[in-house]
C-alpha cells in the first residue's frame, strides 16, 4: 500500500500465473504436463500409440491395434527393427501396457528393446481385410504396397478374367467392395469418436485438426475425395510414406462432378449400392460417401 496524496492506494494482486492443462480429446482426461499426457497415451487401453512417431515428437493415436500394426508397417518397414514399436495399454502380457520400444532418445534397455524387436516382427506381418482377400488367391504375387485398385487389376490379369458382371469375377469383386468397407472401419472410427474426425481431417491435409467434433465436421461439410484414395493414405502409414507428405496423397476435389471424373478414369471405384442397407457409424462411410452415377441412388452409384 502507499499514499497517493491525501489517498491510500491498495497494490492490485499479483496475476495469477496461467495453468497450463495437456488434454487428452479421446478420453477427456486432463493432466498437469506433457510427460503425464504421454504416459497416459502409452499405457491407456484406449490408445494404440504408434511408439518411435511419439519419439520423433508426432502423436498418432490409432482407433484398433491392426490399425497400428499396418501403420508401423507402411511407415517404418525399413527401419532397423530395434527401433520400431508400437504402444498399447492393458497389454496382453500382463505388462499392465508398459511402453514397449525404444525411441530416437535412446529410452528403453533391456527388456523393453527386446519387447520392441519382439513388436516389429509382429508389425512386419500386415493382416488388413484388403491383404487377406489378396492372399486367397493362390499363386498370385500380391504386393501389399501397391493401391488397392492396382492390386486388383493385377488380380484380374493373373486369373484371365474379362467381366466383372459374370462368374468368379463377380464374386471377386464383391469380396473386394467388402474388403474396401472393412477396411475404412478399420482406418477411420465412429461418428462419435473425435479420434476418428481428426484423423479425417488429417487424411485431407489439415495438419493440426480442431479438439471439437462439430469444427471437424465443419471443415469437411463440402470435402469430396476418393474412398479408396483414404484407404491408401492408411495403408502407406497415414499419408507419408517414401518421404511423401500427406496432402500429396489425398486429393481433395471442388464438386461431385469432379470427384466422378477422376474416379471413373482411375478405376479406384468404391461400390456404394453394397451400403443401401448400412446401419454402423463410421464417420466415413455416414460423412463422406457420395452418388457419382448420374440417375440417382441405383444399383449401380459409387
Amino acid at each position: 500500500m502507499h499514499l497517493n496524496g491525501s489517498r491510500a492506494h491498495q497494490e492490485p494482486p499479483a496475476p495469477t500465473p496461467l495453468l497450463l492443462i495437456w488434454k487428452c480429446v479421446r478420453c477427456g482426461l486432463d493432466f498437469g504436463s506433457r510427460e503425464e499426457l504421454r504416459l497416459h497415451v502409452l499405457t491407456s487401453e484406449r490408445h494404440f500409440i504408434c511408439a518411435e512417431c511419439v519419439g520423433d515428437g508426432e502423436w498418432l493415436d490409432f482407433l484398433t491395434e491392426r490399425a497400428l500394426r499396418s501403420h508401423a508397417w507402411g511407415r517404418h518397414r525399413e527401419d532397423d527393427a530395434a527401433g520400431v514399436g508400437f504402444s498399447r495399454g492393458n497389454a496382453a502380457d500382463g505388462s499392465g501396457g508398459e511402453s514397449t520400444c525404444r525411441t530416437k532418445e535412446g529410452n528403453g534397455k533391456g527388456k523393453a528393446e527386446e519387447d520392441a524387436k519382439r513388436d516389429a516382427a509382429s508389425a512386419a506381418r500386415r493382416d488388413t481385410p484388403l491383404d487377406r482377400f489378396f492372399a486367397s488367391f493362390g499363386g498370385f504375387a500380391y504386393d501389399s504396397r501397391l493401391s488397392p485398385e492396382a492390386s486388383f487389376r493385377q488380380l484380374e490379369q493373373h486369373q484371365g478374367w474379362q467381366d466383372r458382371r459374370d462368374g468368379p469375377a463377380k464374386d471377386a469383386w464383391k469380396r473386394y467392395q467388402r474388403a474396401l468397407v472393412d477396411e475404412v472401419e478399420m482406418w477411420f472410427g465412429d461418428e462419435n469418436d473425435l479420434t476418428a474426425w481428426r484423423t479425417l481431417c488429417r487424411a485431407v491435409g489439415r495438419f493440426d485438426p480442431p479438439g471439437e467434433i462439430r469444427k471437424c465436421k465443419a471443415i469437411l461439410r463440402n470435402t469430396h475425395v476418393n474412398i479408396v484414395d483414404l484407404i491408401a493414405w492408411g495403408r502407406k502409414g497415414g499419408g507419408e510414406s517414401d518421404g511423401e507428405a500427406s496432402s500429396s496423397l489425398i486429393q481433395v476435389f471442388r464438386s461431385v462432378e469432379q470427384l466422378r471424373e477422376y474416379t471413373l478414369s482411375s478405376g479406384k471405384v468404391f461400390a456404394k449400392d453394397q451400403l443401401n442397407e448400412y446401419k454402423g457409424g463410421n464417420v466415413v462411410l455416414r460423412h463422406l460417401l457420395r452418388h457419382l452415377r448420374k440417375g440417382g441412388r441405383g444399383r449401380g452409384s459409387f
